[in-house]
C-alpha cells in the first residue's frame, strides 16, 4: 500500500504484488477533481509463476531499442492490460514477416490504452539490434527490448526452437496463449476475448 499525490484529471490504475494475480478488476478508472481522495482495494490471488498457459507470467526488465533510447521496461508495470511478448531476431523471415500485422493491431483505436507488445530480441549484437527498426522495420511504434549476450528472458520463458514465440498476457499478469508465429485476424480475435473478460 502507498499514499501519493496525483494531479486533476482522469486516470488508469492497476496493481501489481510480485507471485500474485491481479483479481478482477485489474484496471481503474479514476476522474479527480480538486480535493478529492479515491481509495482503491485490489483482490490478489496467490499463483504459480511459470511459462505454461495459465502460470502467472514471469516478471522481466530490459533495455529498449534507439526509438526509446535509454529507457527500461518492466512487465510489471503493465498489470491491468493485456500484454504481447513477442520474441523475434533481425534475420528470422517469419518474424520480419508477422510485424506488419502485429504492428496494425497495436495502433488500433479499438483497443487504445488496453495493450502493450514487446519485441524480445535475444540474438542479435548492439549494432544489429539498434539499426533493426528503421532498417528492417520503420513503421512498428511499440518498444523493441535487448536480451543479449545473457539472453535472459529467453531462458526465463524457455523459448525453444524456431523464432518467432509469442506469449500473450491477461490482465491479471497470466499467461494465456504460447504460440510460435501469429496472424493479425488471430492476434486480434485473441485480445478481444481477453478484454472481455474484464467487463
Amino acid at each position: 500500500p502507498s499514499l501519493f499525490s496525483v494531479p486533476i484529471g482522469n486516470f488508469f490504475i492497476s496493481a501489481y504484488l510480485d507471485g500474485f494475480a491481479t483479481a478482477f478488476p485489474s484496471r481503474w478508472n479514476i476522474n479527480l477533481a480538486a480535493g478529492d481522495t479515491v481509495t482503491i482495494t485490489p483482490i490478489f490471488v496467490a499463483t504459480p509463476v511459470g511459462v505454461s498457459p495459465d502460470s502467472l507470467a514471469p516478471i522481466f526488465s530490459l533495455p529498449s531499442d534507439s526509438f526509446t533510447l535509454g529507457r527500461t521496461f518492466s512487465l510489471s508495470h503493465y498489470r491491468g492490460k493485456v500484454v504481447l511478448v513477442n520474441f523475434f531476431y533481425r534475420d528470422c523471415s517469419a518474424c520480419n514477416h508477422e510485424f506488419p500485422g502485429i504492428q496494425r493491431v497495436y495502433a488500433d483505436p479499438e483497443f487504445n490504452g488496453q495493450i502493450e507488445f514487446f519485441g524480445v530480441d535475444p540474438y542479435d549484437g548492439p549494432s544489429r539490434f539498434f539499426s533493426y527498426r528503421e532498417e528492417r522495420q520503420p513503421t512498428l511504434t511499440f518498444p523493441l527490448l535487448y536480451d543479449f549476450p545473457a539472453r535472459s528472458v529467453e531462458s526465463l520463458y524457455r523459448i525453444l526452437g524456431a523464432y518467432p514465440w509469442n506469449i500473450l498476457i491477461d490482465r491479471t499478469g497470466r499467461i494465456r496463449y504460447r504460440y510460435q508465429s501469429t496472424t493479425e485476424d488471430g492476434l486480434r480475435a485473441q485480445i478481444r476475448a481477453l478484454l472481455a473478460e474484464d467487463n
